[in-house]
Parts: structure tokens; sequence; C-alpha cells
């Protein structure tokens, strides 16, 4: 009997040195992935603040774009007044020669007496001419002006679209990695888990060991195990 008591222990110490063995195994691993989680934490948290940095520069960006957009668009109306203000020059313009012909045709029978007359509207005529051709190049500089304009603003609508599209590649990439990091936590609630069931079973074992080592001696009760050899 004695003899089967020393083999029985025997064996309820190796089967609790491996439950040891195993527990310190998983205790490894669960430092192992307690370490990668905290780097990847940290790694998360710089990615979160570069993220952070770069949607504030870029909001930045946004803002002094949208004010140069304001600064064109009040360039465009005042250069839109200006060529209103030019087009009715001009019609004015127009409007004195068609006066200064008709009072050119009703003088036409004065003419030794109204030959003075003549030069001075002559004179008249051609400074308006001058006037008109400087109007003329005048309105196609602010017709340059405003092609160049527009040709900003889409460019800076382009631009505003591109940012647009980088803010939203980098929203899905905080959503992947809140999904990899919930991913993690669950994978570390069932490690957690396996290791609270080999616990409990290492108690059971235990307990079982301790019975069995109590019941030995001098106890010859009906809970007593039977020898194995």
């Amino acid at each position: 009997m004695a003899a089967g008591a020393s083999h029985d222990a025997a064996d309820y110490r190796a089967a609790l040195q491996g439950h040891k063995a195993s527990l310190e195994s998983l205790r490894v691993t669960q430092l192992e992935q307690s370490a990668a989680l905290r780097r990847l934490a940290e790694t998360q948290e710089q990615h979160f603040a570069e993220l952070g940095a770069t949607q504030v520069e870029q909001f930045t960006q946004l803002h002094a774009i949208s004010s140069q957009l304001s600064g064109l668009s009040g360039e465009v109306q005042g250069l839109s007044g200006e060529v209103k203000g030019l087009s009715a020059e001009v019609q004015r313009q127009g409007g004195q020669l068609e006066s200064v012909s008709t009072e050119v045709q009703r003088h036409t029978g004065q003419l030794e007496g109204l030959s003075a007359e003549v030069q001075r509207h002559t004179g008249q005529l051609e400074s308006l001419s001058g006037q008109m051709q400087s109007l003329s190049t005048e309105v196609q500089r602010h017709t340059g002006q405003l092609e160049s304009l527009s040709g900003q603003m889409q460019s800076l609508s382009t631009e505003v679209e591109r940012m647009r599209t980088t803010q939203l590649e980098q929203h899905a990439e905080l959503q992947k990695l809140g999904e990899n990091e919930l991913r993690h936590w669950t994978e570390l609630q069932e490690l957690r888990r396996t290791q609270l069931r080999h616990q409990a079973d290492l108690r059971q074992d235990i307990t079982k060991i301790v019975r069995l080592l109590e019941g030995r001696p001098g106890d010859p009760g009906a809970d007593r195990p039977d020898p194995v050899n």
C-alpha cells in the first residue's frame, strides 16, 4: 500500500509539474502578448498624434485656400465692375461720336464759316478714337486677368478635392486600426479565460492530491482510493 501511495503521489506530482510548466509557459506567452499590446498601443498613439497634426495642418491649408478664394471672388467682382464701366464708357463715347458726326453733317453747308469748328471736332474725334483704342486694350487686359483667375480657381478646387480624398483615406485607416485593437483585446480576453480554466483545473487536481494524501496514512475509510499496484 505504501508503494502504491508513493506511486500515486509521484503520478500526482508529475501531473502537478506538468500543470505548473503549462502555467509558466502560458504566463510567458501572456507577458509577450502584453508587451506586444503595449508596443501596439504606443504605435497607435503616435500614429493618432501624427494624424491629428496632419488634419490640423490640412484644416489650416483649407482655411487659407478659402480665404484666397474669397479674395479672388472679390477681385473677379471688381474686374467685372470695371469691365461694365468700360463698356458703358465705350457706349457713351460711341454716342458722342454719333452726335459729332450728326453735327458735322449739319454744318456741311457752312464749311467756310465753320472750318475752325470742323477742325475742333476732328481733333475731338481723334482723341476719342485714341481713348477707344486705349479702352479696348484695357478690356483685353482685364479679360486675360479673368481667364488667369479662372485657371487659379480651378487649380484650387482640384487641390481641395485632393485633400478631401486624403482625409477620407485617413479616416478609413483609423477605423482599421480600431478594428485591429478590438481584435487584440478579444484575443487577450480569450487568453485570460483559458488561464482561469487552467487555474481551476489545477486547484481541483491539488485538492484531489491533498485529499488522497490526507486519507492514506491511518484512515481506512471508504473514500480511500484503491492502490494501483
